[in-house]
Protein backbone atom coordinates (compact mmCIF):
# COMPACT_ATOMS: atom_id res chain seq x y z
CA UNK A 1 0.00 0.00 0.00
CA UNK A 2 1.37 3.28 -1.06
CA UNK A 3 1.48 6.31 1.11
CA UNK A 4 3.95 9.11 1.44
CA UNK A 5 4.82 10.58 4.81
CA UNK A 6 3.72 14.02 3.61
CA UNK A 7 0.11 14.31 4.48
CA UNK A 8 -1.16 16.55 1.67
CA UNK A 9 0.42 14.57 -1.14
CA UNK A 10 -0.77 11.11 -0.12
CA UNK A 11 -3.30 9.85 -2.60
CA UNK A 12 -3.34 6.10 -2.09
CA UNK A 13 -3.58 4.40 1.26
CA UNK A 14 -5.05 1.58 3.27
CA UNK A 15 -7.24 2.03 6.33
CA UNK A 16 -5.32 -0.55 8.34
CA UNK A 17 -2.55 2.02 8.83
CA UNK A 18 -4.99 4.15 10.92
CA UNK A 19 -3.48 7.20 9.21
CA UNK A 20 -6.09 7.23 6.48
CA UNK A 21 -9.04 6.59 8.78
CA UNK A 22 -7.89 9.49 10.97
CA UNK A 23 -7.65 11.67 7.84
CA UNK A 24 -11.20 10.64 6.95
CA UNK A 25 -12.41 11.49 10.47
CA UNK A 26 -10.64 14.83 10.22
CA UNK A 27 -12.76 15.65 7.16
CA UNK A 28 -15.79 15.87 9.42
CA UNK A 29 -14.03 18.62 11.42
CA UNK A 30 -13.78 21.09 8.52
CA UNK A 31 -16.36 20.07 5.90
CA UNK A 32 -19.66 21.94 5.74
CA UNK A 33 -21.14 19.23 3.50
CA UNK A 34 -20.29 15.52 3.53
CA UNK A 35 -21.70 13.14 0.94
CA UNK A 36 -21.05 9.43 1.01
CA UNK A 37 -22.26 6.54 -1.09
CA UNK A 38 -21.45 3.07 0.18
CA UNK A 39 -22.83 -0.37 -0.47
CA UNK A 40 -22.89 -1.47 3.14
CA UNK A 41 -23.56 0.40 6.37
CA UNK A 42 -23.14 -1.44 9.65
CA UNK A 43 -23.37 -0.42 13.30
CA UNK A 44 -19.65 -1.06 13.72
CA UNK A 45 -18.85 1.64 11.17
CA UNK A 46 -21.39 4.09 12.60
CA UNK A 47 -19.82 3.66 16.05
CA UNK A 48 -16.38 4.56 14.65
CA UNK A 49 -17.61 7.84 13.14
CA UNK A 50 -20.44 8.71 15.53
CA UNK A 51 -18.57 11.41 17.46
CA UNK A 52 -17.19 13.32 14.45
CA UNK A 53 -20.57 13.12 12.71
CA UNK A 54 -22.44 14.40 15.77
CA UNK A 55 -19.96 17.26 16.19
CA UNK A 56 -20.28 18.30 12.54
CA UNK A 57 -24.08 18.19 12.65
CA UNK A 58 -24.13 20.16 15.93
CA UNK A 59 -22.11 22.88 14.17
CA UNK A 60 -24.64 23.11 11.33
CA UNK A 61 -22.94 20.76 8.90
CA UNK A 62 -24.89 18.64 6.42
CA UNK A 63 -24.40 14.93 5.79
CA UNK A 64 -25.99 12.93 2.98
CA UNK A 65 -25.59 9.16 3.08
CA UNK A 66 -26.59 6.87 0.25
CA UNK A 67 -26.40 3.17 1.09
CA UNK A 68 -28.17 0.03 -0.06
CA UNK A 69 -29.89 -3.22 0.68
CA UNK A 70 -27.52 -4.90 -1.80
CA UNK A 71 -26.58 -8.37 -0.53
CA UNK A 72 -28.59 -7.60 2.63
CA UNK A 73 -25.50 -6.48 4.56
CA UNK A 74 -26.66 -3.02 5.65
CA UNK A 75 -28.08 -3.22 9.15
CA UNK A 76 -31.39 -1.48 9.93
CA UNK A 77 -30.04 -0.69 13.41
CA UNK A 78 -27.10 1.15 11.82
CA UNK A 79 -29.55 3.31 9.85
CA UNK A 80 -31.62 3.99 12.97
CA UNK A 81 -28.45 4.99 14.84
CA UNK A 82 -27.49 7.39 12.06
CA UNK A 83 -30.92 8.99 12.00
CA UNK A 84 -30.72 9.63 15.75
CA UNK A 85 -27.56 11.73 15.40
CA UNK A 86 -29.42 14.95 14.72
CA UNK A 87 -30.80 17.32 12.13
CA UNK A 88 -28.77 17.93 9.00
CA UNK A 89 -28.44 14.22 8.19
CA UNK A 90 -30.22 12.79 5.15
CA UNK A 91 -29.89 9.00 4.89
CA UNK A 92 -31.18 7.30 1.75
CA UNK A 93 -31.39 3.61 0.91
CA UNK A 94 -31.18 2.23 -2.61
CA UNK A 95 -33.38 -0.84 -2.81
CA UNK A 96 -34.08 -3.43 -5.43
CA UNK A 97 -32.37 -6.06 -7.49
CA UNK A 98 -29.75 -3.77 -9.03
CA UNK A 99 -26.25 -4.09 -7.63
CA UNK A 100 -25.21 -0.96 -5.76
CA UNK A 101 -21.54 -1.09 -4.89
CA UNK A 102 -19.95 2.40 -4.69
CA UNK A 103 -17.53 3.60 -2.03
CA UNK A 104 -17.41 7.38 -2.39
CA UNK A 105 -16.74 9.92 0.40
CA UNK A 106 -16.85 13.64 -0.48
CA UNK A 107 -16.00 16.42 1.98
CA UNK A 108 -16.63 20.06 1.03
CA UNK A 109 -16.26 23.55 2.40
CA UNK A 110 -15.94 26.89 0.61
CA UNK A 111 -12.16 26.62 0.77
CA UNK A 112 -11.54 22.93 0.20
CA UNK A 113 -12.84 19.75 -1.41
CA UNK A 114 -11.60 16.28 -0.63
CA UNK A 115 -12.84 13.02 -2.15
CA UNK A 116 -12.08 9.43 -1.27
CA UNK A 117 -12.93 6.71 -3.76
CA UNK A 118 -12.01 3.10 -3.24
CA UNK A 119 -13.07 -0.07 -1.53
CA UNK A 120 -14.13 1.08 1.96
CA UNK A 121 -17.71 0.60 3.09
CA UNK A 122 -19.21 2.21 6.21
CA UNK A 123 -18.22 -0.75 8.41
CA UNK A 124 -15.53 -1.37 11.01
CA UNK A 125 -13.76 -3.61 8.53
CA UNK A 126 -14.00 -1.02 5.77
CA UNK A 127 -12.76 1.77 8.02
CA UNK A 128 -10.20 0.13 10.25
CA UNK A 129 -9.40 -3.57 10.02
CA UNK A 130 -9.72 -4.79 6.43
CA UNK A 131 -7.13 -4.31 3.75
CA UNK A 132 -8.77 -1.56 1.70
CA UNK A 133 -7.48 0.56 -1.14
CA UNK A 134 -8.64 4.15 -1.47
CA UNK A 135 -7.67 7.05 -3.69
CA UNK A 136 -7.73 10.48 -2.08
CA UNK A 137 -8.12 13.63 -4.16
CA UNK A 138 -7.64 17.04 -2.55
CA UNK A 139 -8.64 20.12 -4.56
CA UNK A 140 -9.04 23.75 -3.57
CA UNK A 141 -12.35 23.82 -5.46
CA UNK A 142 -14.65 21.28 -7.02
CA UNK A 143 -13.28 20.55 -10.51
CA UNK A 144 -15.59 19.99 -13.50
CA UNK A 145 -15.03 16.21 -13.26
CA UNK A 146 -15.99 16.18 -9.60
CA UNK A 147 -18.95 18.44 -10.36
CA UNK A 148 -20.23 15.72 -12.72
CA UNK A 149 -19.91 13.21 -9.88
CA UNK A 150 -21.83 15.61 -7.66
CA UNK A 151 -24.68 15.73 -10.18
CA UNK A 152 -24.68 11.93 -10.41
CA UNK A 153 -24.85 11.69 -6.60
CA UNK A 154 -27.80 14.12 -6.59
CA UNK A 155 -29.56 11.97 -9.20
CA UNK A 156 -29.04 8.80 -7.14
CA UNK A 157 -30.31 10.55 -4.00
CA UNK A 158 -33.44 11.66 -5.86
CA UNK A 159 -34.16 8.05 -6.93
CA UNK A 160 -34.04 6.56 -3.42
CA UNK A 161 -36.16 6.37 -0.32
CA UNK A 162 -35.01 8.13 2.80
CA UNK A 163 -35.32 10.75 5.45
CA UNK A 164 -34.84 13.83 3.36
Amino acid sequence: FFSSRRRHTRSLCDWSSDVCSSDLMEGFSWADQVDLAVSFTRSTGVQLLKDPIEERLAQGGKLRILTSTYQHLTEPQALRSLMSLGPGLDCRVQQGADAFHPKFWLFRSDARTEAWVGSSNFTRGGLSTNVEWNLRNVNAQLSPKWAANDLFFDMLIAKTSGSG
